[in-house]
């Protein structure tokens, strides 16, 4: 049950001097009574905590409409027994929903608080208030009208801690800059008729809990009836006019951080967030815009203009909780901001404003005031539309909201809502204040700019103005088409038409889209919203995102396009790659690529990162830290670093750089060799995506790219000059995309970026085949026949990019070639005959070059780290009789250094982490069973090592890593399907590891991988041929795994790739030769 609150005030008195307001008999035939008795049909607000009371009524709007002639002035409205009030009719006024509107104030009250009655079209919105009592009426004629008591206001006005919003302005005392400032156009034809034009736009949840499209409508257009009874109480020469009301799409945030996230995306034309809303504040010449919310944890929030500037329209928005509306003044409080009005002196000391005074327009005005203050009346318990109750609650008590701006002229009287209160003025000292209380002054000194932050439109009506919205559009791909939405706003009167057509831009028509024309009409009277649909064309190249336009032209009927007197406009349509990016491939920096944590006091996290949203022809990059300076010196810069050490054959390094920071030789970039810097922009400013190449040598190096910025804040607040093209919105930061390296490749003895063969004889001989593609360029047997040397591992021990050979001999003494090519420079025996092989060659500390992991038969595992054949440490890791071997070497955690994957005779797993011959941390990922991992491919691309298993029952399951952590994992193949995961590597070329697999009968299949999910499967090779996948490779060097096939009777072939597609093959040895390709290291 609703309480039923004991009135606090003499409502009887109220009825009882209505009667007396004429002569009896002459009052009696005076008044029309809006609620005309009870009614069981009504919307409940039983959801709503501040409805104190309610009850259904049925109401006369013929009666209501009497109140628009001189014989009926006063209208009674019956919300409860013992609540009658006669409302006595001051004006009535058109909505902007073509409505009426009843304006006036409770007989017999004091307070001169707005009685306010507006019926559009049936819907029904009424606003009395007598002191702090609030009573309303709301409904239509199909959901049935309802009278409520609301509670008391007792939401604070604005978010915990917070007054008011400013934007972040920080003033560089370097060189004695200004505070930068957006600029703006001058004002050529200024509005001079006080009017202020007012948009209000609201988010589906506030139209939900108001009770919807129409109720919502009703609210708005009462407050703007409000507002001109409080500007009229106040002497203030300014009115408001709602130019447009409507819904946008906005997910709000809750509690009070949602006001300002709402503020700050309102305000902020590009962010892809309510970005509507200005194309819409230009088309109807709004000078502010509110925006209507649902969220009780305060009532509003607006950007406080303190100084009186034309460019402050740029942030002329507030924030508005619905449920302020009506009665508390909150629209007014908000603009009341946006026009350069404080709070009062509790709440807001020495508050102050820079103006131009009234008649003296100057831009920016620098005169100070500080009469710009709300003023509270402690003694006689009042307080104006900007005060707070601040000074009120420190004595004990509350005080009343007045409806009025602070004015010294004007005199109150409160007794409706404190007997005991006095005639007092409504502006004057509020002590330790320096200056009187006067937001009446104060607001017709700004008026002269304010109401020229936009030109107002000369008519509202007329055939209208058509507009693409939103003006920017992106789609995917592989979408089919994009819909773009045109729609007619500020007039319907007369048929209209425009005509559209595509226009090329970086995507093409015929290649990226199809041309597409038409002519959109609309009928008298309509406002329909029409649509355009145009085609987008899948390919298969990479492309990132590219963009065409959709252009409006050629109106008819007396329309403009886009904006009043212009006859085009155009839309953007963006177009994302749905191709897969190779660089990066993940959401975390690629293998290799370290960008360590360096805090300073201004920037806590210097790292890169990947930008998912922003490459080069790509939809992604590698992204600096948002970095600053460590203090406020401009002599020392912040730099945010990203490396990456590796074996690189001679040649070229390329990439693409981005650059958004402040000029003037502030902010730069950098790339190193080495330590030493070979490419630099020291100006700063913005710098689009620029190709940047230089030559290495063959060997290891440690590439560095570096952003800096001697700023200590974000360059949005720095003075002028502004960034060359970024203006207030640089980044200060860095990117890079398309990052090629000429790296060193296994089994490439030539550092020419082609795989190599290694060949062994049934007789002992061995050789090396350096190859183009399918064709040798270089044959050489390298040892002869029965010496007992086999090769067991290629690797690239001295890190000059070329792939060097680990020997074994029948004894167990172990040797090492460092090769160019099929000839060896150095051969080295590292270990004398025992039981010792070398079964892994990882690279454990990161410094390019291959080290050794010794098992001996006893089961003792060693490391030894290398440089070239010389052993620099070494370390016995596991004792004999463990149980537990090496099975694979991969970067599990992405730090660059080779990690191991142990298997126990038992069938668990564990991963050591390692640092060099350090183990940093050991996991066991798997208890006992039949399960053995087979391979340790990267399946999703983001430097980490992952893991496909299988199952001695045949099944075939893949995992996702993150260190020794499964991320997430999937059976891939069930058990008994006779396919064996034979090999892996990357045959598309997307830089995600993709998957061979064998049968029994011979077959061979690729299931090209994105993550644990299959992008694609073909089968390459029928069964029964006796063919095997041997190795795996990058024959022709264009980043895409080729084939090794060897068959049982000896015979080789090669298969170039592209993804699961043979592009070219060729029979390389026949059968019986003795000769087979060495798999090792495979």
């Amino acid at each position: 049950m609703k309480s039923n609150r004991l009135a606090g005030i003499a409502l009887a008195t109220f009825a009882t001097l209505a009667i007396s307001f004429h002569s009896p008999a002459d009052a009696q035939s005076r008044v029309a009574s809006l609620v005309q008795g009870s009614a069981p049909k009504f919307l409940r607000g039983d959801a709503d905590p501040s409805v104190l009371r309610e009850r259904g009524v049925t109401l006369s709007l013929g009666n209501l409409a009497k109140a628009a002639t001189d014989g009926y002035r006063v209208i009674e409205i019956a919300f409860f027994e013992d609540a009658i009030f006669h409302i006595v009719i001051d004006r009535t006024e058109a909505t902007q929903s073509g409505g009426v509107a009843y304006a006036g104030t409770v007989l017999g009250s004091t307070t001169r608080q707005p009685a306010v009655i507006v019926d559009n079209g049936g819907v029904i919105a009424a606003n009395v208030n007598v002191g702090d009592r609030r009573f309303v009426l709301r409904g239509s004629a199909d959901q049935g009208y309802v009278a409520r008591e609301l509670a008391a206001f007792n939401i604070p006005d604005h978010p915990p801690a917070v007054q008011y919003a400013q934007p972040s302005r920080a003033a560089v005392a370097k060189d004695g800059m200004p505070i930068l400032w957006p600029s703006t156009p001058p004002v050529t034809a200024p509005d001079t008729n006080n009017i202020i034009d007012v948009m209000v736009v609201y988010t589906p949840a506030a139209r939900a809990a108001a009770g919807g499209t129409a109720a919502m409508g009703t609210l708005i257009d009462a407050e703007f009836v409000e507002s001109t009874t409080v500007y009229g109480n106040s002497n203030v020469v300014q009115r408001l006019r709602l130019v447009y009301k409507g819904e946008v799409n906005f997910v709000e945030t809750a509690g009070g951080g949602g006001f300002n996230t709402a503020l700050a995306q309102i305000a902020s034309p590009t962010d892809g967030v309510l970005d509507e809303v200005p194309v819409l504040r230009d088309l109807y010449r709004a000078d502010f815009v509110s925006l209507w919310i649902n969220n009780g944890a305060s009532c509003g929030l607006g950007y406080l203009m303190s100084q009186e500037r034309n460019s402050f329209q740029n942030l002329a928005y507030n924030v508005v909780h619905w449920g302020c509306a009506g009665g508390n003044l909150t629209m007014l409080h908000e603009l009341g901001h946006n026009m350069g009005l404080n709070h009062d002196e509790k709440p807001s000391p020495g508050s102050s404003t820079q103006v131009s005074p009234e008649g003296a327009p100057v831009d920016p005005g620098t005169t100070t005031i500080n009469y710009s203050r709300g003023y509270v009346d402690t003694t006689n318990r009042f307080r104006t539309v900007m005060a707070y109750n601040d000074a009120c609650a420190a004595l004990g008590f509350s005080c009343l909201r007045a409806p009025f701006f602070s004015n010294p002229g004007i005199n109150f009287l409160n007794t409706a809502f404190y007997p005991a209160a006095v005639l007092a003025t409504t502006g004057g000292l509020n002590p330790p204040a320096v200056g009187v209380s006067d937001e009446h002054q104060a607001l017709n000194d700004t008026r002269e700019t304010t109401q020229n932050f936009r030109q107002a439109l000369a008519t509202l009506t007329g055939p209208g103005i058509v507009t693409f919205l939103p003006l920017s559009y992106d789609v995917a791909e592989s979408a089919g088409n994009v819909v773009l939405t045109v729609q007619r706003h500020a007039g319907s009167t007369g048929a209209i038409s425009v005509n559209y057509t595509t226009v090329n831009g970086t995507a093409t028509a015929g290649s990226d889209f199809t041309t597409t024309t038409g002519t959109l009409n609309w009928a008298n009277g309509d406002v329909a919203n029409k649509t355009i649909t145009v085609p987008i064309l899948q390919d298969s190249v990479l492309e990132g995102y590219e963009s065409f336009t959709v252009a409006l032209s050629t109106p008819t009927g007396g329309a403009f396009i886009g904006s009043s007197g212009s006859t085009a406009q155009s839309a953007t349509v963006r177009i994302a790659d749905d191709e897969p990016d190779t660089f990066p491939v993940a959401s975390v920096a690629p293998k290799g690529f370290l960008s360590p944590n360096v805090p300073n006091a201004n920037t806590p996290n210097s790292s890169w990162t990947v930008d998912p949203v922003d490459g080069f022809m790509s939809t992604s990059s590698l992204r600096s830290a948002q970095m600053f300076a460590p203090d406020s010196a401009f002599t020392t810069f912040g730099n945010s670093d990203i490396t990456y050490t590796g074996v690189f054959l001679a040649g070229n390094v390329s990439f693409r750089y981005k650059l958004s920071s402040y000029q003037s030789n502030y902010s730069g970039f950098d790339f190193m060799v080495d330590g030493a810097t070979v490419f630099t922009n020291s100006v700063g400013g913005e710098v689009d995506w620029t190709l940047v190449t230089q030559a290495v040598t063959a060997g290891t190096h440690t590439l560095r790219w570096r952003f800096k910025n001697l700023l200590p804040f974000p360059c949005a607040n720095v003075s002028s000059p502004a960034p060359a093209q970024g203006g207030a919105n640089c980044k200060d930061r860095a990117w890079i995309d398309a990052v090629s390296m000429p790296l060193a490749k296994a089994f490439d003895f030539s550092a020419d970026g082609n795989t190599d063969l290694v060949w062994q004889n049934t007789d002992g001989r061995a050789a090396i085949y350096l190859m183009n593609g399918l064709t040798p360029t270089a044959t050489t047997e390298i040892i002869g026949p029965a010496t007992g040397w086999a090769v067991t591992n290629v690797a690239d021990f001295n890190g000059d990019g070329k792939a060097d050979l680990v020997w074994r001999h029948t004894d167990g003494r172990i040797a090492i070639y460092l090769m160019n090519g099929t000839t060896p420079t150095t051969t080295t025996q590292i270990l004398n005959a025992g039981g010792w092989s070398v079964t892994h060659t990882p690279d454990l500390n990161g410094d390019g070059k291959a080290d050794l992991l010794f098992t001996h038969t006893d089961g003792t595992v060693a490391v030894w780290t290398m440089n070239g054949a010389t052993m620099t440490g070494g370390a016995s890791i596991i004792n004999a009789g463990s149980g537990w071997s090496v099975i694979r070497v991969a970067d599990f955690d992405g730090d660059g250094n080779d990690d191991l994957l142990w298997r126990h005779t038992d069938g668990r797993h564990a991963i050591w982490l390692m640092n060099g011959i350090a183990i940093k941390a050991t996991t066991q990922i798997l208890n006992a069973g039949g399960w053995t991992a087979m391979h340790t491919p990267d399946l999703d691309g983001d430097g980490r090592a992952d893991i496909v298993w299988q199952h001695t029952d045949g099944t075939i399951a893949v995992w996702l890593m993150d260190g020794a952590v499964m991320k997430s994992g999937i059976g891939l193949l069930n058990a008994g399907a006779g396919w064996t995961a034979l090999r892996v590597g990357d045959f598309d070329g997307d830089g995600k590891g993709d998957i061979v697999f064998q049968h029994t009968d011979g077959r061979i299949a690729i299931y090209l991988m994105n993550g644990i999910t299959p992008k694609q499967t073909a089968q390459i090779l029928q069964g029964g041929l006796g063919w095997t996948v041997k190795r795996v490779g990058d024959l022709n060097g264009d980043g895409k795994s080729d084939l090794i096939f060897e068959n049982a009777d000896g015979r080789v072939t090669l298969y170039i790739m592209d993804g699961v597609v043979k592009s070219s093959s060729v029979n390389l040895l026949g059968a019986g030769t003795g000769w087979a390709v060495n798999g090792a290291s495979q």
